[in-house]
């Protein structure tokens, strides 16, 4: 899982890098082409692994909702809420990010499903900023 969560690490930061400057900048493309390799190279190494999470999910949880390839789940952009002694940072994302999901278990609720990292995690996000973590890496066992 310490790969997994590297990975998506990169991402999110490489999805914030984008994120800071504006398509006029010169470097946007540049950055947007970046981006792409590493979300293909992510779902090269691990893109079987989090779809069969997410069919699980889905099943479980949103069985009225399509399962999508696990970057539509990212969010644009992560906003930093606390580094960690160890280096690890936590985030928050808007309420508007994620793959609208509709959960059985929460009628008339807008919910938005997606993927964090540290640890990699699915997580539930209300229009509210509520959210709920429905999935996690770390309760995986090792072999996987």
């Amino acid at each position: 899982m310490n790969g997994l969560n590297q990975a998506l690490s990169q991402l999110v930061e490489k999805r914030n890098q984008l994120a800071a400057i504006s398509y006029a900048d010169s470097k946007y493309d540049e950055v947007e082409e970046e981006l792409h390799e590493m979300e293909d190279a992510f779902l090269d190494e691990y893109g079987e692994f989090m779809e069969e999470v997410l069919t699980d999910l889905h099943d479980k949880d949103f069985p009225e909702s399509d399962v999508l390839s696990p970057i539509a789940y990212l969010a644009k952009k992560y906003v930093v809420k606390s580094t960690h002694a160890d280096g690890r940072v936590e985030y928050t994302i808007s309420s508007k990010d994620g793959v609208w999901v509709e959960a059985f278990s929460l009628p008339a609720k807008s919910v938005r499903l997606v993927l964090m990292p540290n640890p990699p995690r699915f997580v539930i996000h209300f229009d509210s900023g509520q959210q709920k973590e429905v999935w996690s890496a770390s309760a995986e066992p090792a072999s996987k």
